[in-house]
């Protein structure tokens, strides 16, 4: 007796998929500028359901376009901004006792 499988359910990989290649370009511009800010990597995440890896090469086509020569921070770099990296943390907890 075989089991019969139930047939494979095509799921979109992300907001926009099955639009064409300038749709997609054309949305996301549109909602890039309509933002206050630089639009972070972990925002074009959310909105548009991609991957991380596709929202930097996004983010960064973005600041080519607008030839911008350094990106402002992502969300995650904005909450490391004053504090200290492990490596400064662990000199400064040892270095205490001297």
């Amino acid at each position: 007796m075989t089991c019969a499988k139930d047939p494979q359910r095509s799921v979109p990989q992300h907001a926009l998929a099955g639009y064409n290649t300038t749709r997609i370009v054309m949305e996301f511009m549109r909602w890039a500028v309509e933002r206050d800010q630089f639009p972070t990597v972990e925002a074009i995440v959310r909105r548009f359901e991609v991957s991380r890896a596709t929202a930097y090469r996004w983010r960064n086509y973005l600041g080519e376009t607008y030839c911008l020569e350094t990106l402002p921070p992502n969300e995650h770099e904005i909450a490391r901004i004053g504090k200290p990296g492990a490596k400064a943390r662990a000199t400064q907890a040892g270095g205490a006792g001297r």
